[in-house]
Formats: C-alpha cells, sequence, structure tokens
C-alpha cells in the first residue's frame, strides 16, 4: 500500500495574514494603481551620452548630474530626468515630477512625440508601467 509523504509543519504555507515579508508588499491598500511612463532613447550616436552611460554604471549621481548638464542645452528633454541606462546604451528618462500627477502621463506621451522627431534621435519609445500606491 502506498503512504503519502508525511509533511513537516516547516514546510506548511504560512497561515493567510502572515505573509512571507515582501511578498505582497507592492499591493496598494484600496488595489490603487497609478499608470506611469518612461522614455527609452536611443541616440544614432552613441557618443554623444557616452560619459552619462560610462559613469552611470560607477556613480548614478554623477551620470544623473551629467545628463542634467546635457540637457541644459538640449530643451526637449526638459522635465525629464535620467532613470538609469541599459546595457545598449539607451537612456532610461522619467518625468521629473515637476508636473501634477494626474497630467505627467499625457505630458510624458507629449515628449515621446517630440524626441523621436529630434534629428540626432534613434529611437525614443515609451514604456508603460504601472506603480501600486502611486509610489
Amino acid at each position: 500500500p502506498e503512504t503519502s509523504p508525511v509533511v513537516s509543519s516547516e514546510a506548511q504555507p504560512p497561515p493567510p495574514g502572515s505573509a512571507v515579508p515582501g511578498v505582497a508588499f507592492d499591493q496598494a491598500p484600496g488595489g490603487a494603481v497609478v499608470q506611469g511612463m518612461e522614455i527609452v532613447v536611443k541616440f544614432k550616436d552613441d557618443r554623444k551620452v557616452k560619459d552619462i552611460v560610462d559613469a552611470f554604471w560607477k556613480d548614478q549621481v554623477s551620470a544623473r548630474a551629467k545628463f542634467d548638464a546635457f540637457k541644459a542645452s538640449r530643451p526637449e528633454f526638459a522635465s525629464l530626468k535620467l532613470d538609469r541606462v541599459t546595457y545598449s546604451n539607451e537612456l532610461v528618462l522619467v518625468h521629473d515630477g515637476g508636473a501634477p500627477a494626474a497630467t505627467r502621463l499625457a505630458a510624458m506621451r507629449e515628449m515621446a512625440a517630440k524626441l523621436k522627431s529630434v534629428s540626432d534621435v534613434s529611437y525614443a519609445e515609451p514604456n508603460m508601467t504601472a506603480q501600486p500606491g502611486g509610489q
């Protein structure tokens, strides 16, 4: 006859309400989710942003300062801040928070469209992100 394996109490899932820390940490009370957007930008000539990309892997604060200096002469990057870079030398940009949250998504769509038309930008693709709890 087959016997069922003995399962110790240590292998049992935790009782409801005592979940492992971090499992449901991103669930917002009431299920509120704010739609956010980032813009992934690739330049035709990576040398224009090479110092920003290289700095990011060593010192993110320095890279963000370099991006701020870069965008000072590029009005099409106003209201954007550097979130991160990719291994493909793309800049991932997010809204700087200067506009009300309710208007940011529309503003980001408009900025992505403007960036697509800039002559030295290869592409500027919007990337929608869900931000639980509006964080």
